[in-house]
């Protein structure tokens, strides 16, 4: 298959969350023809890597991280590092194919102590008619200031899955500049494999912190794509684009769970199937 070197410039692009990475859609996207292959021989892969990935662990700093705090943490980390930490629970679910979960109920049934639920669906540009889109820097700050969180908390982010939508969390915060922020690894199903203390008391998603943080924020510069700059990536060949969907999506031999978006990916792009 086509080998794609780790110095390539990637984007990923997904429909399961398909605002990690990009930002407001223009129209000669949108227009894109979708490419449906005749045959899976006709699609691009990367080859096999000649080590594993590099997985960031603990309380430790690397230079791989970009900055001073890991990408994930360890759910034995976290319970020794509980109370200095700002745990956010951002938990979403695709439905239907992730139905009968529903992440509003399972937080208010039970969660990590002292967390507070981080909505992704709530979180975002509420002006677009497309789903997930980055907030405003603005509304980014005030929901961080009602959650509790300020520019120098460390924020640790879960999910219901184990790794899901934490990740969409992570690139949140690290868009804004907040690169104090880390996915708790194996998200809560690896918590309560650790036997680690569950809070099952009354709660609700929309509970704020008992102290509002003070947060003032602005995107980081090429932190988000827009749509006419990924039509450029694709017409230079400057990006390789990738694809975190699984592969029969990507294929086009299964539908998108999302009405109205064709089946198939944008030509150009190599398919990396999340899980």
């Amino acid at each position: 298959g086509e080998r794609v070197s780790m110095k390539s410039r990637l984007l990923f692009t997904s429909l399961v969350l398909p605002l990690a990475s990009l930002g407001r859609p223009c129209a000669s996207l949108r227009a894109r023809p979708l490419f449906v292959p005749s045959s899976t021989s006709a699609l691009p892969s990367l080859s096999k890597p000649s080590a594993p990935p590099l997985r960031i662990r603990g309380g430790g700093s690397s230079a791989a991280t970009m900055s001073a705090f890991p990408t994930l943490v360890t759910p034995e980390w976290l319970r020794d590092n509980l109370s200095s930490c700002k745990v956010l629970d951002c938990s979403w679910y695709l439905l239907p194919q992730m139905a009968p979960r529903d992440a509003h109920k399972e937080f208010e049934a039970k969660r990590i102590p002292s967390s507070l639920f981080f909505d992704i669906d709530i979180i975002s540009d509420k002006t677009s008619d497309l789903p997930h889109m980055m907030p405003t820097a603005s509304d980014f700050s005030s929901h961080c200031e009602r959650l509790g969180i300020s520019r120098s908390s460390h924020v640790v982010v879960y999910d219901g899955k184990g790794q899901f939508s934490s990740a969409r969390a992570w690139k949140m915060f690290r868009a804004f500049g907040h690169d104090s922020v880390s996915i708790l690894d194996g998200g809560l199903p690896a918590w309560e494999a650790l036997g680690a203390p569950l809070d099952t008391s009354p709660a609700s998603v929309t509970d704020g912190a008992q102290e509002r943080g003070e947060y003032r924020c602005d995107m980081v510069a090429g932190s988000v794509a827009s749509m006419a700059e990924v039509e450029e990536m694709l017409r230079t060949g400057s990006h390789q684009i990738l694809d975190a969907r699984p592969r029969a999506r990507f294929e086009g031999a299964a539908p998108e769970p999302r009405p109205g978006i064709e089946s198939g990916h944008i030509a150009g792009t190599v398919c990396v199937p999340w899980g």
